[in-house]
């Protein structure tokens, strides 16, 4: 993941991850059990339908190569809309940030 990659020039990377993605990346790497890890992915997936989701105070944000949906709970308005696949997000960010949620009260 590092090092040697690091050396090689010309070569561009485009898929989208976040730090969540991480422990899933090296559990799969190293064959380990990675089902406790519902909202992360392997790194190196090259699907096309990558996206990131982040959940901040009162809202979240949904980023895909082809767009961009944040959310605000409080005033429960868009902030920032961009994109063509902006209200694909709107709907994934809301059912992620649900699904975390309730993930967050079944394990207390």
């Amino acid at each position: 993941m590092v090092g040697g990659a690091l050396q090689q020039k010309g070569i561009e990377i485009n898929n989208i991850s976040s730090q969540v993605d991480l422990p899933f990346t090296l559990l799969d790497l190293v064959n380990g059990n990675n089902t406790d890890f519902n909202f992360s992915k392997n790194i190196f997936n090259n699907s096309n339908q990558q996206y990131i989701h982040y959940i901040f105070n009162n809202g979240f944000g949904t980023f895909s190569k082809n767009g961009l949906f944040v959310y605000d709970f409080t005033s429960d308005k868009t902030i920032l809309e961009s994109g063509k696949e902006a209200s694909q997000l709107d709907s994934l960010g809301k059912a992620i940030s649900q699904e975390a949620y309730q993930d967050f009260l079944d394990r207390k």
